[in-house]
């Protein structure tokens, strides 16, 4: 079996239901390889039964996972090159730390023993302690150490900073970029921690009500908004038919979120005296998987 570095994912139709309730509708999508791609989406849209799909945990009830060509479902071998990191092991929790790097060994074809004991130090993690004897947060950085030293061509993180204060968080994300980029796969990370965790997003795949919504490079998604302000009537008369996320008025003055824009769009406000600015994925997440949002112009997504 020949091991690719990176792989490249690519979802037919996916949909899955519990019990009659549908977590994923028909979802079509593609997370391009060597790249870091960011999963988001609100409590209960999907994410982790995309993720639980994605890593050969379940099924999808139709449709099916193509790895670099080949169906996920008909190569089960193909798993051995996946790392999915979850929010927390109930299976780990009688082992100790030592037992279960050892595991891991045997079962991840890339995996770099010197670079996880590197890492369980620099996390100040006792390998001789048991799983279930770790806080959240310590928790969170035994799946960070198994995801980062797996080097799987297909690495899946679910939440990966829980219980983690913001120095250990961007301690991860900086480890994140560094082996990333000595040693480059294919990576979906899944957090609610959007506005810390943008700067390592490549590409952005928003999921909402079980289905894909907006999948983009994250450039190209923050470059299609801007926030625009002024007084009331000039901002109103600029974005008349524009799709407008949200308004925020402050006497006489109006601050807007304004989506679909086009450079000309810009820059003929700037001409008319509007201050335009970016916006924060954040920002444009909390809006766009709003919907109560006051829209204006009937523009859909």
């Amino acid at each position: 079996m020949t091991i690719q570095s990176e792989a490249t994912i690519t979802l037919q139709g996916i949909s899955k239901q519990f019990k009659g309730t549908t977590a994923l509708h028909p979802i079509h999508a593609t997370f391009e390889a060597g790249m870091i791609h960011g999963l988001l989406g609100r409590n209960g849209a999907g994410k982790t039964t995309l993720l639980n799909i994605l890593s050969g945990y379940h099924f999808a009830d139709q449709g099916q996972v193509v790895m670099n060509g080949t169906v996920l479902k008909d190569q089960q071998h193909l798993l051995s090159q996946i790392c999915y990191v979850r929010e927390t092991e109930k299976t780990w929790e009688e082992y100790r730390l030592k037992k279960l790097l050892a595991f891991f060994k045997m079962t991840a074809p890339h995996w770099d023993d010197e670079y996880a004991m590197h890492l369980m130090s620099r996390y100040k993690l006792d390998p001789k302690k048991k799983y279930n004897q770790l806080s959240r947060g310590m928790k969170s950085l035994f799946g960070a150490v198994r995801g980062l030293a797996s080097r799987s061509p297909l690495t899946l993180f679910d939440e990966p900073v829980l219980g983690l204060d913001a120095a250990m968080r961007q301690m991860f994300y900086d480890d994140l970029l560094e082996d990333y980029t000595r040693h480059p796969r294919t990576i979906l990370l899944s957090t609610h921690l959007i506005d810390e965790s943008e700067q390592i997003f490549e590409s952005i795949t928003m999921i909402h009500q079980g289905q894909v919504m907006l999948q983009a490079s994250t450039d190209s998604i923050l470059n299609r908004a801007c926030t625009i302000s002024g007084r009331q009537e000039e901002v109103r008369a600029a974005t008349s038919g524009k799709t407008v996320l949200h308004e925020e008025q402050l006497g006489g003055h109006l601050g807007a979120i304004v989506w679909d824009v086009t450079e000309a769009d810009m820059q003929t406000w700037q001409k008319q005296g509007l201050d335009v600015g970016s916006t924060s994925l954040q920002k444009l997440f909390v809006y766009l998987t709003d919907d109560q949002a006051p829209i204006q112009g009937g523009k859909a997504l």
